[in-house]
This record gives C-alpha cells, structure tokens and sequence, in this order.
C-alpha cells in the first residue's frame, strides 16, 4: 500500500513537472523573441528652447558749448553744462560733481563766479572743500520709443558775476610786476574755474542716493587735491 501511494505521487509530480517545463519554455521562446526584436516603446521630445542674455549697459555723456569766459562785474555768461543719459541705459542714480577752483576771494565771503544748480538735482550732503554733488533718479531706458534724456546741470545755463567786485579783487588774477604793478597777463595759478564731472551707479546696485555714491571709487571722484 506504501508503494502504491508513492507511485501514484511520482506519477501526478511527474505530470505536474512537465506543465511547468512547458510552461518555461513558452515563456524563453516569447523572451526570445522579445529579445530579438524592437520594442514598441512610446516616446516623444521637444524643440530645444535657447536663452539668450545680452549686457545691460549705462552710457552717459556730459557735454558743454565751448566758450571763453571773461569776469565782468555784474555781467554774466551762457554755460550750458548737460548730462545726457543716452537711450538703451539701464535704470541708474545719476550724480553730477561740481568742483570751485579759486574762486573764493581772500577775505571776503563772494565769488568770483556765482550760480545756481537746475531744478531736479538734489545735493548729496553738504560742499567740502569746494566741492558739491548732487543727484538725480533715472528711469531705464531700453524701451523701443524711448530716447535719449539731457539735463542742465545750471539753472538757466548760465554764471554770473558779483556787481560788487572790486577792481583790486579783479587785478588780483593778473600777473603783476617786480614792482608789484598790475600787467596785463592773467596768472593763471589764479583763475577761477568751475569744474563738473558726472556719474552715474546702477540702480539695483543701491537702495539710496547715499549707498549709490558710496559704490563710485574715491579715485575717480573729484577731491580737493586733484587737478581739474
């Protein structure tokens, strides 16, 4: 009876082993064949997308009429220097320097050569050493109807001179003499000059005018001790 059981068990996992041979070796042929051909994969791509990036730029220009200018107490002169912010600048902090060169009169509280500064500028702090800034915002302009933008830097384009010079203050810019006699030469150690400059910083570079200075190195600034 024992080996009867156990022939009966070696018949029926005898068949059952060669389903599962079958079944393996359906399952190679179609691995084959897989293998051996191209799979149907979906699959799609796009166009490639190019960023480009140009350079911002700030282009400015200071430009003046170019004249001979003679003191004539009470008198005055056309001087007409502009800052042009020219068109493609990016938005920036303008500034604009003004340097006085003798033109304080010994002992005296006039000037040589008196003006005012054209609306829209506001000076930065106070005038050290003869030297004032002042400064304006200035909006971007890389707008396709945008143009260039000028600005005076003196009211009215003009200097004047003080009707309370005196001829003494005024011999005082000419050469004199061994014998201390007044010539006709202009010493021009002496000349009074008014001297301009001008900046300008990126707006993003700072949150106010103060900052936006403070990012222009000391050496391109005009000092006291620079020649005009």
């Amino acid at each position: 009876m024992k080996t009867g059981k156990f022939e009966h068990v070696v018949r029926s996992n005898g068949q059952m082993g060669f389903k599962s041979v079958a079944v393996l070796l359906a399952l190679v042929l179609l691995l084959g064949a897989v293998a051996g051909g191209t799979l149907a994969w979906l699959l799609d791509q796009t166009d490639p997308v190019t960023n480009t990036f140009t350079a911002g730029n700030i282009d400015i220009d200071l430009t003046e009429t170019e004249k001979d200018y003679k003191i004539i107490p009470g008198g005055n002169d056309d001087k007409n220097p502009t800052v042009v912010v020219n068109k493609g600048s990016e938005a920036c902090w303008l500034f604009v320097q003004v340097k006085e060169v003798n033109n304080s009169i010994t002992g005296s509280e006039k000037k040589y050569v008196t003006y005012g500064i054209a609306d829209g500028w506001t000076q930065l702090g106070t005038t050290e050493n003869g030297i004032s800034v002042y400064y304006r915002e200035q909006a971007a302009l890389t707008g396709d109807s945008d143009s260039k933008q000028s600005y005076a830097v003196l009211e009215d384009n003009k200097v004047s001179y003080s009707r309370e010079l005196t001829k003494t203050e005024i011999d005082e810019l000419y050469v004199k003499d061994s014998n201390g006699n007044v010539t006709m030469e202009i010493d021009t150690s002496k000349q009074p000059q008014i001297v301009f400059k001008a900046f300008a910083v990126q707006k993003d570079a700072a949150s106010d005018a103060e900052s936006a200075w403070g990012e222009i190195a000391d050496s391109e600034k005009l000092s006291a001790t620079s020649n005009p």
